[in-house]
């Protein structure tokens, strides 16, 4: 039989490299980029992490809610999770027990130091004039399914007030997540397959 001519061999790993890709960015979903204001209320904002409803009161399904507490005498930031619909419903903390600040790259998922909310971010948190942060979180959807995700979100001035979200995503099973990941990392398998299909034209071109 003979060898696979180098064009041929550079469609196959071109397929390849398109097939993984597509599989990939169908495991997180991502809402794409947002420009949501909280208010500055006790009720504040209710968001569906699901179809990315939103609400300024209790809705079916919400997700997450960020609204204004009054932590003595000063209005600051906090975030609840639905955990009478999530019963795996968390956020994840830092290590005084507040909303944990996340940088991009940050890894979310079961070995997260995850807590039940309410939970405080801003004042005395570490949600103070944060511009485009990562929370994490862990939910459970309509489907029961678990998911670890990143919401990011700007909190400007020292309560984190008044806060907007810019968007968010987590993965389609349960698997970790990056803060900040829109795409999983390559398919080990396709650069496996890859870099086999590489070592065999460096031999066809040493024994022609």
């Amino acid at each position: 039989m003979r060898p696979l001519g180098k064009m041929a061999v550079a469609a196959f790993v071109l397929s390849i490299c398109m097939i993984a890709q597509q599989a990939h960015a169908n495991s997180v979903i991502y809402s794409g980029v947002e420009n949501i204001p909280v208010p500055n209320t006790s009720t504040g904002l209710y968001l569906d992490l699901e179809n990315g409803a939103t609400g300024t009161s209790p809705f079916s399904g919400w997700d997450l809610n960020f609204f204004t507490f009054d932590y003595f005498g000063t209005d600051t930031l906090a975030v609840d999770i639905n955990s009478s619909v999530d019963q795996f419903g968390s956020l994840v903390a830092d290590g005084s027990g507040g909303l944990a600040l996340l940088n991009a790259g940050d890894s979310i998922g079961a070995a997260s130091n995850l807590a039940g909310g309410p939970i405080l971010a801003g004042s005395p948190g570490a949600w103070q004039n944060v511009s485009g942060g990562f929370m994490g979180y862990q939910f459970v959807d309509s489907s029961d399914q678990l998911h670890y995700g990143w919401l990011q979100l700007d909190a400007p001035g020292s309560a984190g007030l008044p806060a907007t979200i810019l968007g968010w995503a987590y993965d389609r099973g349960s698997s970790d997540i990056l803060a900040g990941q829109t795409v999983p990392e390559p398919s080990s398998i396709a650069l496996l397959m890859t870099g086999l299909i590489g070592i065999g034209l460096k031999r066809r071109r040493m024994h022609p």
